[in-house]
């Protein structure tokens, strides 16, 4: 179904019948609540769901809840085992789809989806449309949405690299009204970004370990195991490897990888925040490898390096000095000094 929504063209799209038949609206409206659940609790099932509301879509013509499944499916692809130009094309669509139907119940939500898909190629380019589908679903109600948009928008600042002062003070600002509005499982997901800022600032006592006055790691994973919120585990590696590699703690952060991954084979949507995992995974067994002088380390990130080749082809705002910085790396490594050279000043 995805990819016959993706090679459409828009005049066959808006061509596409309202559904007419009451019974297959209820059952969309269902699998969209549905869909929302799985998500937060029971991530491999979502997949399933929006292709079920995709075929009904298909076959008996669109709905409000249509918009939904297609924003959700362009960021359910959008990671790199997926297509990032289906993802880009059917997110299109979702935003033609509210637009014709207008559907501004569904605004918020379409937006979140669609642009945290975006944010693959464009980081920086979408945060503000994150900021502005927060803003709108506050005004409509649609709370759980609008806060879900803000966590995007928070964390997309802090992986730009905004000024931490800064991104701390605006993931504070959201986390509270996060907690006044109830909306407990975002809230949660969120609390590892804030302590990692914090870590990155040295407001922690141990900065490899995402303990601290937000949260106690080891407690945080248990609860999170505790409800089966793996992607959220699956974050908290991330952030930890990504640490322990800027603070130099090597084996720490290839043991942090390997834990990861074995969470990842669960799953069927791998957590990468936008080529950050395989970013440092990469630069973890280089530096390892320099240390150790271990030459058999860089086979290790021959799977890692392919998947930030594909990154870089299909989303190079974000990923092509990433791949740059990895080659100058492996260089270094090989002592090709000039090489190296060339590669640092072109990242």
């Amino acid at each position: 179904s995805i990819r016959l929504f993706a090679m459409m063209t828009d005049d066959q799209f808006l061509s596409l019948n309202n559904i007419s038949d009451d019974k297959k609206t209820m059952s969309m409206k269902f699998l969209s609540h549905l869909a929302i659940y799985c998500f937060m609790a029971k991530i491999n099932y979502v997949p399933f769901v929006f292709n079920r509301m995709l075929d009904l879509t298909l076959n008996y013509g669109v709905s409000n809840e249509s918009c939904t499944a297609l924003a959700m499916s362009s960021f359910l692809i959008s990671d790199s085992d997926g297509d990032s130009r289906a993802s880009y094309r059917i997110g299109e669509l979702a935003l033609l789809l509210v637009e014709k139907l207008e559907a501004n119940e569904y605004i918020s939500q379409v937006h979140a989806n669609v642009y945290a898909a975006r944010s693959w190629n464009e980081m920086r380019m979408t945060t503000k449309p994150l900021h502005h589908a927060y803003k709108r679903g506050m005004e409509i109600g649609d709370i759980q949405n609008a806060m879900l948009s803000a966590q995007y928008y928070c964390i997309n600042r802090f992986l730009c690299g905004i000024e931490l002062p800064t991104v701390e003070k605006e993931f504070r600002y959201f986390l509270k009204q996060m907690k006044e509005y109830e909306q407990i499982t975002i809230h949660q997901s969120t609390l590892p970004f804030l302590q990692a800022v914090l870590n990155f600032m040295g407001a922690s006592t141990n900065p490899v370990e995402l303990t601290g006055e937000i949260i106690a790691q080891n407690t945080y994973i248990e609860a999170c195991f505790d409800k089966h919120l793996m992607h959220v585990i699956v974050k908290v590696h991330v952030l930890c490897g990504w640490l322990a590699y800027m603070f130099g703690e090597y084996e720490l952060a290839s043991s942090i990888i390997s834990r990861r991954r074995e969470i990842e084979n669960s799953m069927n949507k791998k957590i990468e925040l936008y080529g950050v995992a395989n970013f440092y995974d990469c630069l973890t067994h280089l530096a390892l490898a320099h240390k150790t002088k271990d030459t058999a380390l860089t086979t290790k990130i021959s799977h890692d390096i392919e998947i930030m080749m594909k990154l870089a082809r299909s989303a190079p705002c974000s990923n092509e000095h990433r791949i740059l910085l990895i080659e100058a790396e492996m260089a270094f490594f090989t002592k090709e000094i000039d090489s190296a050279i060339n590669k640092y000043d072109a990242a």
